[in-house]
């Protein structure tokens, strides 16, 4: 019929499998920026549906929050920060019974920034990280408590307690900021967090299994952004969206905002249906006075969760060398706390004070130094006579001293260039010997030698995989690291 690429979308009938629904769109409309038209219900319930941007029959892309969990992936450039999430997060902080934390700790405030004002925690370094994903997980059982004395399995409006929306940039850059046992703490609060009334939404350029555990995709509703090929696409739509036509790889980076959406809600004929967030500008002049408009301290907490989010820092601030999240914005409002009884209550502090126990013990020993000096001086001074402090100067060794020509310096930073051909000569390496495959945690001298960071070895990863030199093993779950089969190297 002469028509462009994506005008079709076909979905299933739901009672015969002869029939489909089918939906001819132009997408012309869509190739250039939808301005933001302002908030769609300002001042409604955070259960009414929130706008997004608009589907390519022009018709408004409208999702509901509560109850779920989202991934959004997309490429550099493809606008999943600026298009999805200033158009989640800016519609959310109009809304009433909501309250909304951010973390960043890779670009800092260069997202969130614009919107602090309406945010009621930002979290831009690990430790706030830690602190406030610790403080989240401390509040779920005391919030899951209140909803079942009120004979709720889940969060309903007014109930009493604040939704809360947590937005997480780089994902893959907070995982490995945790330790394996907080790495675990995390998950388990993803299972258990949306009956607690508590939505969580990850954001990252590539969902691979070494970027995102497998276990954390499944929980997660996919809005997927351009991506560079098809093989990055399969890790951003959902089965669904691949069997309908969805094709995220044909805008790559030239259409900012484009995305599909499958979530809770979203009709079964727009699922692989395109659609385009709003445009926000050039710079962050309209969301900066956009978040001015709609302020944290207009939607204060509910009582119940800042007392326990308050607590719970309280208690990790007191922990030697321990650091707490970034502050709370706004005070309680005026919501009751009658929910819990004292046994309750009292069960509430016991497991803060178990989460503030178990963050310390994971932190390492330079982060908390007091812990380890209290460590070995449980028994009495074995020599009085040694009386330099912990933490004086420690002077070079006599000339006479054999152990004096012993150095460890500290391991330099190998130059780029020198560092990928290290990488790729391992791979070579690796294949000469015979070797099928491997896993990212076979790689860690190479880091050692090379100095390089975690984050710099999945960039080497990610390319050797679209050169064609290995590729994931996607037959099992990994967990948090991936496993890698060495590929037949192609002929120059």
């Amino acid at each position: 019929m002469h028509f462009p690429p994506g005008s079709i979308t076909a979905a299933e009938h739901p009672d015969r499998a002869d029939y489909a629904k089918i939906t001819l769109t132009d997408p012309r409309l869509m190739r250039t920026p939808i301005p933001y038209p302002g908030p769609s219900r300002p001042g409604a319930s955070i259960d009414e549906p929130i706008r997004l941007g608009l589907w390519q029959d022009a018709d408004p892309a409208e999702v509901t929050v509560p109850g779920y969990h989202v991934q959004v992936m997309g490429m550099t450039g493809s606008a999943k920060s600026l298009g999805g999430g200033w158009n989640w997060l800016g519609e959310v902080v109009t809304r009433e019974e909501v309250a909304v934390f951010g973390i960043d700790i890779t670009k800092g405030l260069q997202t969130l920034g614009p919107l602090v004002g309406a945010l009621h925690g930002v979290a831009s370094d690990v430790p706030e990280a830690r602190g406030m994903l610790a403080d989240f997980r401390a509040i779920v059982r005391p919030r899951t408590d209140y909803l079942a004395s009120r004979g709720l399995q889940r969060w309903a409006r007014g109930c009493g307690l604040s939704y809360l929306v947590l937005w997480i940039e780089e994902a893959p850059d907070v995982f490995d900021a945790l330790t394996e046992k907080q790495m675990d703490a995390f998950t388990s609060l993803i299972k258990t967090m949306r009956s607690a009334g508590m939505t969580i939404v990850l954001s990252l350029q590539r969902s691979t299994y070494d970027q995102m555990p497998t276990i954390l995709r499944g929980q997660l509703a996919n809005w997927c952004f351009g991506v560079a090929n098809s093989s990055d696409a399969k890790y951003g739509l959902s089965e669904r969206q691949e069997e309908g036509g969805a094709a995220p790889e044909r805008w790559q980076n030239s259409q900012p905002g484009m995305a599909y959406l499958d979530a809770p809600g979203v009709p079964e004929d727009r699922i692989a249906m395109p659609m385009r967030c709003f445009f926000w500008g050039d710079d962050d002049a309209l969301m900066a006075a956009h978040a001015a408009s709609f302020p944290a301290s207009a939607r204060p907490l509910d009582a119940l969760t800042a007392r326990l989010l308050a607590d719970a820092a309280a208690k990790r601030q007191a922990l030697p060398g321990s650091r707490p999240a970034a502050a709370l914005r706004v005070a309680a409002g005026p919501a009751d706390d009658e929910g819990l009884d004292e046994d309750q209550a009292d069960e509430a502090d016991e497991d803060q004070a178990d989460e503030a126990d178990e963050d310390q013990e994971d932190d390492d020993p330079e982060d908390a130094p007091d812990v380890v000096r209290a460590e070995y001086l449980t028994e009495a001074d074995p020599d009085a006579e040694l009386t330099a402090g912990i933490d004086d100067p420690i002077e070079a060794p006599a000339a006479d001293d054999p152990f004096g020509a012993l150095e460890f310096p500290e391991p330099e930073r190998m130059d780029a260039a020198e560092a990928r051909e290290l990488f790729r000569r391992q791979l070579a390496a690796w294949q000469d010997e015979g070797r099928s495959d491997f896993t990212t945690s076979d790689l860690y001298e190479l880091l050692s030698a090379t100095g390089m960071s975690r984050g710099w070895l999945h960039k080497q990863i990610n390319a050797a995989t679209d050169d064609g030199l290995i590729e994931p093993v996607t037959d099992a779950e990994r967990g948090r690291f991936g496993r890698y089969e060495l590929l037949e190297p192609v002929a120059a």
